[in-house]
């Protein structure tokens, strides 16, 4: 298994949070200030 095999998941897996986040957070603001 390559090193930059490794690397690349991982940065599609923090990717894939990052989207998350960004999904969630605007509804948890919208929670707290509404």
């Amino acid at each position: 298994m390559p090193k930059s095999w490794k690397t690349t998941k991982l940065g599609s897996e923090c990717y894939q949070v990052l989207i998350l986040y960004s999904k969630i957070i605007p509804v948890l603001r919208q929670d707290l200030l509404g």
